[in-house]
Order: structure tokens, then sequence, then C-alpha cells
């Protein structure tokens, strides 16, 4: 059975070929959809498959410990004009890319106000994957503990089911890459969805199908010539 749009306008948009073209597509940046926004559109025909969402993942040590942030539309830098460009290049082109200057500064802000959801890795109960090296993952499940219920319900909203992961950067990974003696130190990724609609909050892939994204597309304009 073919999938179909929610709504006339709401598609998923992926012949921009990267991130920062598919984001040129929609009408309005802010209609690109966060995980949970699109897990939910799933639901009703809108295909989510390889989509990158409207969130940030943020990796960090607090206390010389790692921990995640995930941040949405109304904090990710993504969608402010003045960082789109070198967020994307630096994402990119760097295995662990930490911000600096401006953009950095911008997302310490954030991460002070409370703008994102707040994830300790020590209230985790995470499994390895042979595939994914650099990553572990949490289930969705029965027994899920607090911490890790706020996590999937920041990703798939209320009503998720069991079997669902999410994926984040190994805790060694995280230690390795920051340094304590720099305590404000990040290092970023972006998040997608993968063809079994698990949630990968670790990902660099914004230059091909993966960068794909839910939204409203631009409609051209008839009349101009």
């Amino acid at each position: 059975m073919s999938l179909t749009p929610v709504s006339r306008n709401l598609e998923r948009i992926s012949e921009g070929g990267n991130l920062l073209r598919n984001l040129e597509l929609l009408d309005d940046a802010t209609t690109w959809k966060t995980a949970e926004e699109a897990f939910a559109a799933s639901k009703q025909g809108v295909s989510i498959e390889d989509i990158c969402t409207n969130n940030l993942g943020i990796y960090r040590l607090v206390d010389n410990k790692p921990v995640f942030n995930l941040l949405g539309r109304e904090s990710n830098p993504f969608m402010e004009e003045r960082f789109r460009r070198s967020l994307y290049q630096g994402i990119l082109n760097t295995d662990f890319f930490s911000p600096s200057g401006e953009m950095k500064e911008y997302l310490l802000v954030v991460l002070r106000s409370g703008a994102s959801t707040y994830i300790n890795y020590s209230e985790l109960r995470c499994k390895s994957d042979s595939i994914r090296k650099l990553s572990l993952y949490v289930e969705t499940n029965a027994k899920n503990t607090l911490e890790e219920k706020k996590l999937f319900h920041a990703v798939y909203g209320s009503k998720i089911g069991a079997g669902k992961r999410v994926y984040l950067l190994a805790p060694e990974i995280v230690i390795t890459h920051l340094s304590p003696d720099q305590k404000e130190d990040l290092v970023v990724r972006v998040c997608c969805f993968d063809d079994e609609e698990n949630f990968l909050a670790n990902s660099r892939s914004i230059s091909g199908y993966r960068s794909s994204i839910v939204g409203v597309r631009r409609v051209a304009d008839n009349n101009s010539f």
C-alpha cells in the first residue's frame, strides 16, 4: 500500500540531495518536523524512513561524566540562518564537531536555559550494537527507567510501543573527545530515523539519502516568468 501525506502539504522531501538544499525546499523552516512530530505523522501515512529530524544531539561532560541533551525546533541552531551553513559543514567534515565562537555561546545559553531534554548516561541501561561501533542504544520495553522514559518521550511522544531503539554515542567516546579541563566543550550530531523507526541521535549523514526531511514544501509561483 502506498503512503499518503497527512495533509496536502506535509510530506517527505529528499530531492535536494543534502540537508541544506532540502531545507531550502521548505515553505517555512518552522514546518521542518521534530522526531516526535514526524513519528506522529508516520502513523498517518508519511514516510519517515531515513529522515533527518529538527533536533540536534549535544554531548558534553558534567562533573566529568557524560550527559546528553536533545534540542528541538526552538533551540536547534539549524533554525538560525547565521549558523546553518557552518553547522552543516562542521558536522559533515569533522568526525566529532565541537562548535566555537558565537555558535558555541548560543548553545551554552540554550543548555543553561533548560530548553532541551537533559539525559544522564548513568541512568540509562545501554546495550552495544555490532554494526554501530561508536554507539550504544537504549530500547523501549516495560521495564524502562525514568530517565529512559524521559528520553523516549522526547523522541516518540506518549504512544511508542516496545522494541524501538535510541542510539547515542558511547560514553567512552564522549569522554575521549571532550577534555574535563574544558568544561564547556561540546560535541554535536544530527538526529534521524532509520528504516525501522529507530532514532539515531549520533548521525553525521546530512549529505545523502538520510538528509531527507518531513515538512511543508514550498509551492512554486506559477505566475512568475
